[in-house]
């Protein structure tokens, strides 16, 4: 990629190429026959029109314009060139493409890895990964289900994101990657977070129950977006924004119910 103020793009029809030679489709159906999450994958990252240009820097994102595209560059870029080292070397069957928000401020961008699951685990995710992500705090987890808030369109999959327990007091240093992110308010966002996919829309309520693992899926560098823009919508809610709408999403029965817990339950 030349400049990295500047998005690569080239027009396309079909199946999308992956830089290591197969298809998004074909490298999906090694897989689970799973494609990474997206039944929207056609359509514009942005806007809900056809994608008809996708980045040459992936080959996985597609706009259909080189506005939308630019508007997308500033997220995007900060995951476009991992993702080919991400279409191969999967662990084991188990394991899932997920995205982390690293806390070193030397290593702040969002970041590919693969996270292992275990349908026996808490959250379906192997206990001794889950230890070494989040330095042996205890986990939680908080979720959003099937919103592109920027398409306004359905993701038709569930994100859920691992952190400590008690994210504004744990002990941990401020996630620099989400303060980078501005997603709330600098500095208060303490320790690791990690985005993973679950397939089908799950409810709120059922987010804690173990996931079993044939329904965890791939993200891929579309989501980013999806991610942040939900977290800066309802990110810390009361704590770090504004009210929110009483028919929000964000209100539950019987009142409001942090998206990110503030403690044990």
């Amino acid at each position: 990629m030349a400049n990295q103020n500047e998005a690569p793009h080239e027009d396309t029809t079909g199946h999308i190429a992956s830089p290591r030679g197969n298809s998004v489709a074909s490298e999906a159906q090694e897989h689970h026959e799973q494609p990474s999450p997206s039944p929207s994958q056609r359509l514009c990252v942005m806007c809900n029109e056809p994608g008809i240009k996708r980045c040459t820097g992936c080959r996985n994102a597609q706009y259909c314009s080189t506005e939308c595209q630019q508007r997308d560059w500033t997220l995007h870029k900060l995951l476009c060139e991992q993702f080919a080292d991400f279409l191969e070397g999967r662990p084991s069957e188990a394991h899932y493409r997920a995205i982390v928000f690293p806390v070193d401020a030397s290593d702040a961008k969002p970041r590919f890895m693969w996270l292992k699951t275990d349908s026996h685990a808490k959250y379906g995710i192997a206990s001794d990964q889950m230890t070494q992500i989040l330095g042996g705090q205890v986990p939680d987890a908080s979720g959003f289900y099937d919103n592109n808030h920027s398409a306004k369109r359905s993701l038709g999959y569930t994100l859920q994101l691992i952190h400590c327990q008690d994210v504004l007091d744990n002990g941990m240093p401020a996630n620099a990657t989400l303060d980078k992110l501005k997603v709330a308010r600098k500095g208060i966002m303490k320790g690791p977070f990690v985005a993973h996919g679950v397939q089908g829309v799950v409810q709120y309520g059922h987010m804690h129950r173990h996931v079993p693992e044939k329904n965890f899926c791939d993200l891929d560098t579309t989501v980013l977006r999806a991610i942040v823009d939900w977290m800066r919508k309802y990110g810390m809610m009361r704590y770090t924004m504004p009210p929110l709408d009483a028919n929000g999403p964000a209100f539950l029965a019987g009142g409001i119910i942090p998206v990110f817990n503030m403690g044990p339950r």
